[in-house]
Parts: C-alpha cells; structure tokens; sequence
C-alpha cells in the first residue's frame, strides 16, 4: 500500500508513504522556509532537514488551507511569545508608553494560571483609555482586552502569563513602599524613547494645571504648569531622568510633585506628550 490514512478532527488525511518522501533538500519539493513569516522554520518546527520539505501527493485529502495551518502554526514548541523569555520582538515606543503607565496607575495581580496587567484611568478621558489600550496592543499584538468601568475609572486590564517577565517592578505591596529600579534593558528603551515613557507618566499621575504667581503693580500673572505627583521617591527619580534626557527643566514643587514651569519647558513637554483628553 503507498499510503496510510489518518483522522485528524473528524477529517479523513491521507500522507504520502515514507518510500515516496524527499530525502535529501535537492529533492523536488517547497521548502518551508520560503513559506514561513521570518525564515526560521528550523528552529520553530524543530526539526530534521528531511522533514523540512512539503511536497503534496496525488492523493492528500486535506485541504491546503489546513496544511498551511499546520505548516504555519507548529504548535507550543515553536511559538515564540515574551520578548524576555523567548526573544521576540518588542515595540520600544508602545513598551516605554505602557511602562509609564504601569508605574502610575498600573499593577499585576496573580490569578489561576497567568497574572493580569490592570492600568486605571480616569473615565473621563477616553484618549488615555484609547492609548493604553493600544500600548497594551503594541506590546503584545495577541492580547485580549477588557474594559472594566467602575465609579470614575476605566480599568483596562489583560491577562499573560508573562506580564511579571516585563514588569520585573512587580511586586507585594504598594509601589512607593519597596525599592523600585529599572533593569538595564528597560533603562536602554526609555532612552531610546523618552517621550513615550514620559507620556504614560504625566498621563496617568501627571496634571496640567493653571499655577499663579503675583506679578507687577500686585497683580496676578497665571501661566501653565505640568505637575507628576507620586509617593514614590523612585518613580520621582525615573521621571526626573526623564525629563533630563529631553532636555526639560524641572524642579520639585513640594515632597510629592515634580514640576515643570518654565513655559518654553511647558511648550515643549506639550509637543512631546500632547495634552490629556
């Protein structure tokens, strides 16, 4: 008999007997990895260079649509997911954007079998809602996401397992109560992009407010202000690096604010973050 059958989900797939299979890569045939997204058929499948060739046979029932599934999707052995664990690409702006978010209003909590990454947000601003939840997409282009609305507050909130392998932050406890540093990695990505991580800073403990001074003749002169306020003296300290990295002055207001005053200092914080909405 040339070939054997198999059921695979109640479907009836015929294979090609070994006999009749390529055995060397000079063998008629497609190499997977002309098919594959990134070339790397090798390392996700696994596998031998004899068993790295397709070449269909007159008699396969399955679809072709069901081989390239198989093809494409080798299973958890290949699948490539956390960018700490396994390797996979991280998108610098949206990580330096949901980290900023996540050391303002953000945390992790434990549940079953994964942790899920919880960002509060004022309910009022919808913009902010709309940008963490793309950040969260960014960082992890497969991710559900929830909206979780509560008295005042949009809680967006999506579960991984490897939310704790990119928030090494996490931890018992609240944030301004335990030592916080970044890692060296995160250290290079918010250099690289300052301005993002600066965004899901002031966009989530940050204001910008209305501040007055008296002026001549005693009379009062108003002028724009951005304030980040957090207990955490670390936070403060990453924030401060920040704004250092992009050349703003700042100046700490009072034990739990970071200012930002000067209004060419205040222009350019405005270009670079964008107003809260």
């Amino acid at each position: 008999m040339d070939s054997k059958s198999i059921v695979r989900k109640g479907m009836r797939v015929r294979f090609p007997h070994p006999a009749h299979a390529p055995t060397s890569m000079s063998d008629p045939g497609v190499p997977i990895e002309a098919c594959t997204q990134q070339g790397s058929a090798e390392r996700r499948l696994n596998c031998s260079p004899q068993a790295r060739v397709f070449r269909p046979s007159a008699g396969q029932l399955a679809p072709r649509s069901t081989i390239r599934s198989w093809r494409d999707d080798p299973g958890p052995v290949g699948r490539r997911e956390c960018p700490h664990c396994d390797g996979s690409r991280l998108d610098p702006a949206a990580y330096a954007c949901l980290l900023g978010f996540y050391l303002g209003d953000g945390c992790i909590s434990a549940a079953a079998r994964c942790h899920v990454l919880r960002i509060s947000c004022d309910a009022k601003l919808p913009g902010i809602v709309a940008d963490v939840e793309a950040a969260v997409r960014g960082v992890r282009p497969t991710a559900t996401i929830h909206l979780v609305l509560g008295p005042g507050v949009t809680v967006v909130q999506s579960a991984w397992k490897h939310w704790p392998c990119l928030f090494p932050q996490d931890g018992d406890g609240p944030k301004h109560k335990r030592l916080l540093a970044l890692s060296g990695w995160q250290s290079r990505i918010v250099e690289q992009e300052p301005a993002a991580f600066l965004r899901g800073l002031f966009h989530s403990d940050g204001a910008r407010v209305a501040n007055w001074a008296p002026g001549p003749a005693g009379k009062r002169y108003e002028y724009p202000r951005w304030q980040f306020s957090n207990r955490s003296e670390d936070i403060h300290a990453m924030c401060q690096w920040a704004l250092d990295l992009v050349g703003i002055d700042w100046r700490r207001s009072n034990r739990w604010s970071t200012s930002v005053s000067r209004r060419d200092a205040v222009a350019r914080l405005d270009r670079l973050i964008g107003l809260k909405s």
